[in-house]
């Protein structure tokens, strides 16, 4: 049985990724930290600011599974600009206490090569799995596969007790490091170890790596075939980059197709994070088969959805999103832009529930006004995610003018940026846009010294605590913007300005 949700808005600002997949923000921190600013090859918008707490996100009325809510940046049209920005997002409820009593099994496959021994990898990877066998529920299924040069098992599908718990750490503790990387023979072994659970059993495999391995073989019915055993429908495939080498593109393809989650982790404490808050949620899925198809009416068009490569035809676009667990979403960002004077585009989310529940319907609308009718309202919370937003263009940005030794019109952007990131900040006074102001003025600083300067001149701006006195930077910036990254970037500090008149 398919549910089905219906919207009805002017155009959609989409941040394509979910709450458990911030890879790309959490890499760019470590970057960051490291002075590199490499992020063009990187860093991915949707994770980025997926990677931010979306506490205000509208959750699932009681009896559904799926909530839709959409948000404009502002209601307001600027004059001669038919375009605008607006956050379109989609939530599961939180799993019940029945979900989350269902059999559950984890194939953990872990690299032991030698390189898993630069910079504690290994140590770190050992602390957080004995931290997360002490988290796990009673009667969760558990298997361990190591690799190097080649896989075997280190631990076989054992059922998690109060006895075999400490049996359990006790194996890991033995575990050494040793050899190459060979990620492929992990995975099939792994995957074949996950084969063996107990009938009924909700199966995730987790693969943990610092190296890099070519691996001919991603998709899980093909992995499935090459390893002996039956596809298991249900099961996913997620995978964690350990350290600052991981090969990105690769751990993210066998995530994809494996229809799990990428993640990154710099040390023990960020992996203990993840097992502890993110396992939970990998584990019960809420909603399947989830797809959203976006349509814009006459009159406009659909320019872009950030994140997401399908190409547009006859202005719709539907995206594959897959499966949604426990308290997940997507927020995803569309750029659209119309001939009138007030914009209107269509979406529709589709899904499988995993209960089997009836299907069920329902449509809401919102069209932004014309230019020129009325004084513009900033809506807060939508603001805070385009600033994000755009903070993850502007590191983009950067990347591309640093690498052309362009560090004076790169420090410049980051000036504007910052100015936007204390607009933000004076509407929300989260730790997570101190850290974004943090940053930018960390990136400031290295292309300061790349001219030769040490002065913290160029930073002033951020000195600024309050709204007004920052009106007449973002005004001077929007000159800027349309030289240096126009679009999306230059359309939010267009809007921002707008609603500081």
């Amino acid at each position: 049985m398919v549910r089905f949700f219906g919207i009805t808005f002017s155009l959609l600002f989409v941040f394509g990724c979910a709450s458990t997949r911030t890879a790309s923000y959490r890499y760019a921190q470590k970057q960051i930290e490291g002075g590199d600013l490499d992020f063009e090859n990187r860093l991915r918008v949707d994770e980025y600011v997926n990677a931010f707490p979306q506490e205000d996100l509208a959750k699932p009325k009681a009896g559904d599974d799926l909530a839709l809510q959409v948000d404009y940046f502002t209601d307001f049209l600027p004059k001669g600009n038919h375009t605008t920005l607006a956050q379109v997002a989609v939530r599961t409820r939180v799993a019940n206490a029945s979900e989350k009593a269902k059999k559950f099994g984890i194939s953990l496959v872990l690299d032991n090569s030698g390189s898993m021994t630069e910079d504690n990898k290994f140590h770190d990877a050992i602390d957080a799995l004995l931290a997360m066998i002490t988290e796990l529920a009673d009667g969760t299924e558990f298997a361990l596969v190591v690799f190097s040069n080649e896989a075997q098992v280190a631990i076989p599908p054992t059922v998690v007790t109060r006895q075999s718990r400490e049996t359990l750490k006790e194996e890991i503790k033995k575990l050494r490091t040793e050899g190459g990387t060979n990620i492929e023979s992990g995975l099939l072994l792994g995957y074949k170890t996950m084969s063996q659970f107990s009938k009924g059993t909700q199966s995730r495999l987790l693969l943990l790596t610092d190296g890099q391995s070519n691996v001919g073989i991603t998709d899980p019915k093909e992995l499935a075939k090459k390893a002996g055993v039956q596809y298991l429908e249900g099961s996913r495939i997620s995978t964690i980059g350990l350290g600052h080498d991981v090969d990105e593109q690769l751990l993210r393809t066998i995530a994809d197709k494996g229809r799990g989650a990428y993640y990154f982790a710099e040390n023990a404490t960020a992996l203990k994070t993840l097992f502890r808050k993110d396992i939970e949620s990998l584990m019960v899925p809420i909603a399947k088969n989830v797809t959203v198809t976006i349509k814009s009416s006459a009159g406009t068009v659909l320019k872009k959805v950030y994140g997401y490569d399908q190409p547009i035809k006859n202005n719709t676009l539907t995206l594959e999103v897959g499966e949604l667990n426990s308290d997940d979403w997507r927020i995803f960002i569309v750029e659209v832009e119309g001939k009138d004077k007030s914009i209107l585009t269509e979406a529709m989310a589709s899904y499988t529930p995993a209960t089997g529940k009836s299907a069920l319907t329902r449509t809401t609308s919102k069209t932004v006004v014309e230019a020129g009718s009325k004084k513009p309202q900033l809506n807060k919370i939508v603001a805070r995610n385009a600033v994000i937003f755009s903070n993850a263009l502007t590191l983009i940005e950067v990347s591309k003018l640093d690498k052309a030794k362009k560090y004076k019109e790169a420090e410049d952007i980051v000036s504007v940026q910052l100015a936007n990131v204390e607009v933000a900040r004076s509407l929300d006074k989260s730790a997570e846009l101190a850290k974004e102001s943090d940053n930018l003025r960390k990136i400031n600083q290295v292309l300061l010294e790349k001219q030769g300067s040490k002065t913290e001149a160029a930073q002033q701006t951020t000195q600024a605590q309050e709204t007004s006195s920052l009106k007449p930077l973002i005004k001077s910036a929007l000159s800027l913007a349309e030289k240096s990254i126009p679009g999306p970037w230059s359309l939010v500090i267009g809007l921002i300005s707008l609603a500081l008149e």
